[in-house]
């Protein structure tokens, strides 16, 4: 295998961990107001501005941790493509899963924090408050 599916891959856990740490900031400074096109928009947390902040909010863990995993893919995406150090240019294809497998595990932890967010929205629709979910 070439170099370039490689970085290919490697894109997506990069890009993800940029775009979980921007909403990281955003939602720290409560600067994503609800949208239709940015942040977990599900039913419950486009359903009003209270919904989609205590939504964003219970995610909030699971996007600083999408952000750290995405380092880790790329340092270990790195350190394996050194390891197999290649003199011809050509890498075993099973180089492959160091960044598929950083890639499957940010998309779990986004689902978790699309559940979670949801569930927050859930409970202010139903006039609880964030201690009570």
């Amino acid at each position: 295998m070439e170099i370039g599916p490689y970085v290919g891959l490697l894109i997506a856990p990069t890009l993800l961990a940029v775009f979980a740490s921007v909403m990281e900031y955003g939602i720290k400074n409560r600067g994503i107001e609800r949208n239709g096109a940015v942040g977990l928009r599900t039913k419950a947390t486009q359903a009003s501005d209270e919904a989609w902040h205590a939504g964003h909010e219970a995610a909030l863990p699971h996007f600083r941790a999408m952000a750290v995993l995405g380092g880790i893919t790329v340092a270990a995406s790195i350190l394996a493509i050194l390891a197999a150090g290649s003199t011809d240019g050509n890498y075993p294809a099973w180089l492959l899963l160091v960044p598929g497998i950083g890639l499957l595990a940010q998309v779990v932890v986004v689902l978790g924090g699309t559940v979670a967010a949801n569930k927050a929205a859930k409970a202010v629709r139903n006039g609880l408050g964030a201690a009570d979910t």
